[in-house]
């Protein structure tokens, strides 16, 4: 068997050129949108189709939601993106403002809108994710809540079916979906 190694300088030159003039949030973008296309081509040629799902664990909240943007774009998996509440008034330019500029911030405003409650979003979230469509028992959910709890402080990105899309969810469900 070949050996295969390889040359990170190199790379890392190649990089540079070929991304010069760019800002470095337009670098960042652009390597989070290679690994998001990598993530769905390794998916969709490796488990699509098995009843087995997927979790990512972002290095940070923007990452996450930037990864769900790219995921989404290509189209061919769904996503949900679990987080942990963002700090008080994080985000926020004047005192008295409603909404947030930021997007960590908003993205959270918006699930609060939609769920109530940081509890409801992750039992929603993660019981959309093991059960599809049909929650089912809310407890039965707890063990993965759990986990996703502690990745959320990063950011976690986990992948739920949705319709006309095909189902990336979580590993940490303990078996594979039907």
């Amino acid at each position: 068997m070949v050996e295969l190694g390889q040359n990170q300088g190199a790379i890392d030159v190649w990089f540079e050129r070929h991304t010069k003039g760019l800002t470095d949030q337009q670098k960042a973008d652009l390597v989070i949108y290679m690994r998001a296309f990598d993530i769905n081509e390794h998916y969709r040629q490796n488990w699509q189709g098995t009843g087995f799902k997927a979790q990512l664990v972002a290095p940070n909240k923007a990452s996450a939601l930037r990864y769900k943007a790219f995921l989404d774009e290509l189209g061919e998996v769904s996503s949900e993106v679990v987080i942990s509440p963002p700090d008080e008034r994080e985000g926020f330019d004047e005192v008295d403002a409603e909404e947030s500029g930021d997007e960590v911030v908003a993205f959270w405003q918006r699930m609060m809108k939609r769920y109530g409650s940081e509890e409801e979003y992750v039992k929603q979230i993660v019981n959309t994710f093991k059960f599809g469509d049909e929650p089912g028992d809310p407890d039965r959910g707890g063990q993965a809540a759990d986990r996703l709890r502690r990745t959320a402080q990063h950011g976690a990105l986990s992948h739920s079916p949705a319709e006309g899309s095909h189902p990336i969810a979580s590993h940490c469900a303990g078996k594979p979906a039907v």
